[in-house]
């Protein structure tokens, strides 16, 4: 998948490929995603993606039904906004 979006993002069907990789991404997805970004009108990963590719959601140990939002290693995030500031 993220070979297809690499090779250029010029139809519908990968757009729709896009918002996938978006709603579930890992950190090489985010990272291709904010490659591809040409519109700041219509970004590919937002702030939900950006939280899902850094976090996961382990249930509570406490609460019944709910869970904890606990940070995940992504050093190559950190390193490149580090790089971009």
């Amino acid at each position: 998948m993220y070979d297809l979006l690499r090779d250029g993002l010029t139809s519908g069907g990968l757009a729709l490929l896009a918002r996938a990789i978006a709603e579930n991404p890992d950190e090489e997805g985010l990272l291709l995603l904010v490659g591809l970004e040409t519109d700041p009108t219509h970004p590919l990963a937002d702030w939900k993606t950006i939280e899902r590719a850094v976090t996961k959601h382990v249930p509570s140990e406490n609460w019944k039904g709910a869970y904890d939002i606990v940070p995940t290693p992504a050093l190559e995030v950190l390193t490149l906004t580090l790089i971009s500031a």
